[in-house]
């Protein structure tokens, strides 16, 4: 994986979705929404989240970090439209294929998040960040687990589906304080000795997340990886953590 994938990714994501609502545009003005239809909303709806899903797994890869669950991300992502596609082109029957698609793609989502909250930690968070990140990595995993458990054991009692509801509210709920109190927060006290971070920028928008012992060594370096792989680097942010 490169850093050039995450651009693919999200004009991919962006393309599909002004693609899934085109069809249903035309579908409701023509009063002609029919399977095909719904089958073809599904499958540019399902590519897309997907696609953003995966965006999460190319954060970590951009920044050469948890690069094992980077690309668990990308994989699970991948995965889950294809076993989408084939619930909703070859045999929609199948309930080894639903069970599969809801266990993949619960993984995929709960993976994805913990991956988005790893790449957006910095050394100048306050150190509840970091209590919410554990916190909330720990909902995902129970709300993945409990869909598994749904989707193989067939279970149809309400009350688990209230529960499940209410660890996937107060997940919501620790994912949306982090920025909150990432600002509201001072930033981390610094250490001597502690590793600086940087962000190139480059030219067609991505950026790379780096940190070093050695600030100024680690930025040449980066600089020097950047032109060797013809890419070319506007500008240059450092993080005082």
């Amino acid at each position: 994986m490169t850093t050039s994938l995450r651009r693919p990714l999200l004009l991919a994501a962006a393309g599909a979705l002004s693609l899934t609502a085109l069809v249903a545009i035309v579908a409701l003005l023509t009063q002609d929404f029919g399977e095909t239809q719904l089958r073809i909303l599904a499958t540019t709806g399902g590519f897309a989240l997907s696609s953003l899903i995966a965006t999460r797994g190319t954060a970590l890869l951009d920044q050469q970090r948890h690069v094992a669950l980077g690309r668990a991300v990308i994989w699970l992502s991948a995965l889950s439209f294809l076993i989408e596609l084939w619930i909703l082109w070859l045999d929609n029957d199948s309930s080894v294929a639903w069970k599969s698609y809801v266990c993949c793609i619960s993984a995929a989502i709960a993976s994805g998040q913990i991956a988005g909250m790893l790449s957006r930690r910095r050394a100048s968070d306050p150190p509840s960040i970091a209590m919410l990140v554990v916190a909330a990595g720990a909902c995902a995993i129970v709300t993945s687990g409990m869909g598994w458990a749904a989707a193989i054991g067939e279970i149809d009692q309400a009350g688990y589906y209230r529960l499940l509801g209410a660890v996937v509210v107060l997940n919501v709920l620790l994912v949306l304080l982090q920025p909150v109190l990432r600002r509201l927060g001072g930033p981390a006290p610094s250490t001597e000795g502690g590793r600086g971070r940087f962000i190139l920028v480059l030219a067609d928008g991505d950026r790379i997340e780096r940190e070093a012992a050695d600030l100024p060594d680690g930025v040449a370096r980066a600089l020097r990886e950047a032109r060797h792989s013809g890419r070319r680097v506007t500008r240059i942010e450092l993080n005082d953590g």
